[in-house]
């Protein structure tokens, strides 16, 4: 009878831990959902500390050209990301 009783109190426990994973996630999708672009911004202002100044380059004429103003434009990525060390700047 005790042997039963213990299995019990282990599933109760998993199952309130599961409810409360579930209620958890539920809680982050809906605050995400509603204020989701403020997070990202929050989140990313904590991480890099500062931010760029948006991109101003010329429409590209192709792919390739497109491509180039992406990767100069993420090359600066190391003047605001904390995890770089000045030198890498």
């Amino acid at each position: 009878m005790r042997h039963h009783s213990i299995l019990e109190y282990a599933r109760f426990r998993w199952f309130r831990a599961a409810v409360a994973l579930s209620l958890f996630a539920a809680v982050l999708y809906l605050l995400l959902a509603w204020q989701g672009d403020r997070v990202a911004e929050k989140v990313l202002d904590l991480r890099f500390g500062a931010v760029l100044e948006k991109p101003r380059f010329p429409a590209p004429a192709n792919q390739a050209e497109a491509n180039r103003q992406d990767l100069a434009y993420l090359d600066r990525l190391t003047e605001v990301d904390r995890s770089f060390s000045p030198q890498a700047a």
